[in-house]
Order: C-alpha cells, then sequence, then structure tokens
C-alpha cells in the first residue's frame, strides 16, 4: 500500500510539472521561488510590432505625440531633472517593494470607455507637479471607436509622456488596473508581480493583463511561487495587488482576516482566526526569504478586504526619518465632520429617534429585523431603507437627489467637471443623495454610527476598534523598521457599510514625490465639502498636496482611485 502511494505520488508530481511546463513555458528560476516566463518576455516579434500603427493607423494619426513603448521614466531622467530618487533597497537576495518616497517612474490605466472624466483629472493631476513620470493608457482594441469619438480626451492623449499599451480586448480585470498584479523592484529595475485575479481563474498567463503589459513595456515578469504551483493558482483569499503595499523601511504589509463575526462567521462561526489562505503563506515565506518583511493588519471588516483601502502613506516636509505621515480611515472623524454640520444654527433641533437593540442570552447585542434588512444592501453609495417620495422631498434634499452619486456618475462620466460645478454641489452640503442634516437624522445613521464605532456583527469588535489595533501594530512595525517612532498620523473621514465605504474612501489615493521635495496625492472627491476640505488642509499642514479625481464610475463599483490604477516606481544603484 505504501509502495502504491509512493508511484501515485510520483506520477502526479510529473505530471503536474509537465502541465506546468507546457502552460507556463520554461520557468527560469531566479530565487526563492520566482519564475519569469518566457510567454510574457518582449521578443523581436513584438519590438517590431510595437507602436500606434500596430493598433490601428487611423488612430496613429490622431496620437502623434503618443510614445511609442516607453512605458516607465529613467532613473537617469529624474536625476537629471534635480529630483532626488533614494537608493534601492538591497537587492541581493530578490525582490522587494518600493514605498512611496521612490519616484514615480510610470502611471497606468485602462480606458473602458466611459471612464473619460476620472482620466483626465488622474493625468492632469499627475503631470502638474511630476515633470518626468509617464502616464500608460491600457487601451482594448476592442474600445478603439470609442476612444475615436472622444476629441477632448484625444487632445489630451496627444502628449510625448503618453504611452498607449493596446492589448486584444477588454481584460477581465475590467479597470481594476490594482487588483491582478504589483510592481516591485529586482536588482533596482521595476518588475511586474502576477497576483491572483477571480476574473482571471483559468486564464493561461500569456493572456492576463499584466502579461501583456510586461511584453509591451519589456519589463520582466514574475509569477509568485504560490501560482506556480498547478493546483494551487488562482486559489486565494485576497491575495491581490490593492492588498500588498510597503511601508517606510521596507516592510510589507498586507490585509487578513483577523476578526470574526463578519465576512464568514455565519457560514464557518467555529474558524479560528487569524485566516491566513494557502497562497498568502506561500507568498510571506517568499518574501521573508528575500529578505522582506511581511506585516497582516486586520481587514477582516471590509468586503473587497484590501489595505488599500484603509491605509496610505504620503512624503512631507519633516526631516527624516520622520519625513512620512500615516493616513489611516478614521469612522470616529467622518461622524465628528458630519454631526459638526448639524451643529449649526440651521440644524434641526430634533434629536435622532433611538434604535432598538435586543440581547441574546449571552448579552450581546442582536441585530434588529430592520438592521438585518438594511445590511443586506452590500453595495457601495447610499440607499435610503424608506426612500421619501420625491413631492414629499424637504427643497434640501430634492437639490441633493439632483447630484446624487449615480447621477454624478452619468453626468460626467465622459466630461471633466468644472470648478462652478463642483462648488455647486458642494453648497448643497450632500451625503450622497440626501442632506447632512436629513442622513444624520435617520435611523440608518444611528445603526452605521453604532455598527462602525461601537460593536460590530454578533459582539465582534467595531470596526473603530479594529483600526485601532491596527495603528498600534503598523506604528510599532515603523518604529522598529524606519526609524520614526512617532510619524504624524492623519485621520480620514471614512465611514462603512457593509464593508463598503459609504461616500468614497479617501485614503484609497495615488501618491507620487513632486517636484516641491514631497508629495501628491491623488484621491476621490467625495463631493462633501467638509470631508474634502478636512484632509486637504491636513495634508498641507505636512507639505503634501492633496487633489482630486472624479471616480465615481469607480466607487459604486467597489473600488476607488488607487483601484483603478497602478505605479512603477524607480530608484537609485
Amino acid at each position: 500500500m505504501r509502495e502504491t502511494v509512493l508511484i501515485f505520488i510520483i506520477l502526479s508530481t510529473s505530471l503536474n510539472l509537465v502541465w506546468a511546463e507546457s502552460t507556463l513555458g520554461t520557468l527560469n528560476s531566479i530565487q526563492n521561488g520566482f519564475g519569469n516566463i518566457e510567454e510574457c518576455e518582449q521578443t523581436e516579434q513584438d519590438i517590431s510590432s510595437c507602436g500606434l500603427s500596430a493598433i490601428d493607423d487611423s488612430l496613429s494619426g490622431l496620437l502623434n505625440l503618443t510614445t511609442m513603448n516607453q512605458c516607465i521614466a529613467s532613473t537617469e531622467s529624474y536625476q537629471n531633472s534635480g529630483i532626488e530618487v533614494p537608493e534601492c533597497p538591497n537587492t541581493d537576495d530578490g525582490i522587494k517593494g518600493l514605498d512611496h518616497s521612490f519616484p514615480s517612474g510610470a502611471l497606468f490605466g485602462l480606458y473602458s470607455g466611459n471612464n473619460s472624466a476620472f482620466l483626465t483629472d488622474l493625468i492632469t493631476n499627475y503631470f502638474s507637479d511630476n515633470p518626468i513620470g509617464k502616464f500608460n493608457v491600457v487601451l482594448p482594441r476592442d474600445l478603439i471607436y470609442s476612444l475615436k469619438q472622444d476629441q477632448a480626451l484625444i487632445n489630451l492623449l496627444n502628449n510625448p509622456r503618453i504611452n498607449i499599451i493596446d492589448v486584444e480586448t477588454t481584460p477581465n480585470v475590467d479597470r481594476w488596473m490594482q487588483d491582478s498584479f504589483e510592481f516591485l523592484t529586482l536588482d533596482g529595475k521595476p518588475a511586474l508581480y502576477q497576483l491572483e485575479h477571480q476574473r482571471e481563474y483559468g486564464s493561461n498567463y500569456e493572456e492576463r493583463l499584466a502579461c501583456q503589459i510586461a511584453k509591451s513595456c519589456d519589463i520582466p515578469y514574475f509569477i509568485p511561487p504560490d501560482m506556480v504551483d498547478p493546483l494551487n493558482k488562482d486559489f486565494n483569499s485576497i491575495n491581490s495587488g490593492g492588498n500588498l503595499e510597503t511601508l517606510p523601511g521596507g516592510t510589507i504589509y498586507r490585509g487578513v482576516l483577523k476578526t470574526s463575526g463578519y465576512r464568514f462567521n455565519q457560514a464557518s462561526p467555529d474558524r479560528t482566526y487569524p485566516i491566513v489562505s494557502p497562497a498568502q503563506i506561500k507568498q510571506r515565506t517568499a518574501f521573508e526569504a528575500a529578505g522582506n518583511r511581511v506585516l497582516d493588519l486586520d481587514t477582516s471588516f471590509l468586503e473587497v478586504g484590501h489595505v488599500d483601502e484603509i491605509i496610505n502613506i504620503v512624503k512631507t516636509n519633516r526631516p527624516a526619518p520622520c519625513d512620512f505621515a500615516v493616513m489611516l480611515a478614521s469612522p470616529e472623524k467622518a461622524f465628528e465632520l458630519m454631526e459638526g454640520e448639524v451643529g449649526s444654527e440651521s440644524a434641526p433641533r430634533t434629536s435622532p429617534r433611538p434604535v432598538s437593540r435586543p440581547r441574546n442570552n449571552q448579552g450581546s447585542v442582536k441585530p434588529t429585523l430592520f438592521e438585518n434588512i438594511f445590511l443586506s444592501k452590500a453595495y457601495a453609495g447610499a440607499m435610503a431603507l424608506n426612500p421619501i417620495p420625491r413631492e414629499e422631498l424637504s427643497p434640501a434634499d430634492s437639490r441633493c437627489a439632483e447630484v446624487s452619486y449615480r447621477s454624478l456618475k452619468m453626468e460626467y462620466a465622459d466630461r471633466a467637471i468644472n470648478q462652478s460645478e463642483i462648488n455647486d454641489i458642494y453648497s448643497r452640503n450632500c451625503i450622497d443623495n440626501r442632506s447632512v442634516e436629513t442622513f444624520v437624522n435617520s435611523d440608518e445613521y444611528q445603526i452605521l454610527k453604532r455598527i462602525n464605532l461601537e460593536e460590530g456583527p454578533e459582539g465582534a469588535s467595531s470596526i473603530s476598534q479594529i483600526m485601532e489595533n491596527n495603528k498600534r501594530e503598523l506604528l510599532a512595525e515603523l518604529a522598529q523598521t524606519s526609524g520614526c517612532s512617532n510619524p504624524p498620523v492623519i485621520d480620514v473621514p471614512v465611514f462603512f457599510r457593509k464593508g463598503l465605504s459609504y461616500a468614497p474612501d479617501l485614503v484609497n489615493g495615488v501618491v507620487h514625490p513632486n517636484n516641491s521635495g514631497t508629495s501628491t496625492i491623488i484621491m476621490p472627491r467625495t463631493y462633501f465639502k467638509p470631508f474634502d476640505d478636512y484632509v486637504e488642509n491636513e495634508l498641507a499642514a505636512l507639505g503634501v498636496r492633496g487633489t482630486f479625481a472624479h471616480d465615481m464610475g469607480y466607487h459604486l463599483l467597489w473600488g476607488q482611485v488607487h483601484c483603478g490604477t497602478n505605479t512603477a516606481r524607480i530608484c537609485r544603484q
């Protein structure tokens, strides 16, 4: 019996190796289980097909200033411009991450046919104080006709710092440039690190978005150890790009499920926490073998589960080693600012009606039927539980209904919103489709406040408590690795419903060092002035420039600015 099992294991292993070789091509083993596959390497044939003529002759004529296959600005170009480029981390052992103090050699975004306003804001803000970095527009060939109809966007793209990367068709990952891969660095050069994405499940590697970008841009492409195994690839838990970030000091941080009661407690109440998937275990082992530290933080309360939803780092004007600030999602700050608006003279004098919260036999709070119905509405943006008929809306709420998140998505998908229009929306003082006064005095608000600040489902820790634990672990790691024991912490007004940010998530932005020696963060505009102004002012006090992008087409699909982009950072050897 033992001999039979042994023979079966040998045969299975051999078949797996043959399968992997036929699917992946030759695996050029480097170190620690990372592999670079031939299908994703640029060849002479690829080079000869590069350029806009390979996409479409007529588009080439429209975009005659757009670069061809110049995807990432070089370290030398940054140094020649006078912008400081930090030294690369020690790469003797393998692949590393670069934190946000390293210059952005390139920013990547995908054209989806209905995100012109998003790309316009992104490119304009990125170029305004980054004179060197490239912007790469991933253009699916099935959307070329749509782009031809958008003359305003074509005028913007006709720029020598913009590169067009054509892909055969709209990728399965859609607009989420962050999720399927991450940029790391190997031997001082950017490297594409393939990650699992459920929408690419079953695809050959050469068909995946990261592989196509690697070939077009001649960037090394790596598959992590957990995906080399054909029996394990794509079977993951929150093991994707938005869940893999780097702290000052070099620690790679990611999210895992540490708190029961949120995502899996109903189906598997007896599971042991923290829950770390096999892919994440292999990922940690490989990163640590390459000389990296890995910090696991708690993203249990998030529907998508990525750390980029709750944490960001910006370079500031303070002296090293504390020349950075930590941005943390703060429900407390969100409720404080909203209630501050209602506390003005124009606010209603009535108090919100208390929500009944019966307890079970164990003494923990049991959700009411009303709350269970409310909590089942699992998508971003506001939705009143008992919508008020349009004719019964107050004048303030009627004005908010005109600029609801969905209305803003439709109105400004294809054209940039101007400052006069932004000021008009701000003046209405809305949270989605309701005035802040109506919202703060609603039952919905009371439920949200309790779940965010007091107690999670089934007696679990509240979101606020989880974030406080994350803050403590994060600051302890930074003190140990960066040399800074007390960096500034910016409490960013973000609150959650069913694991999704209710208003656009200001933490989830793109950061790049700017020509002033600090950094700029491009954030999703919430269109609620107290939120936007507060964060912009807090950043400005540290010399950080905060700018905004219109991303309602992303927010309403459970993502934000950072989710829809990817950044290749560069370093100096």
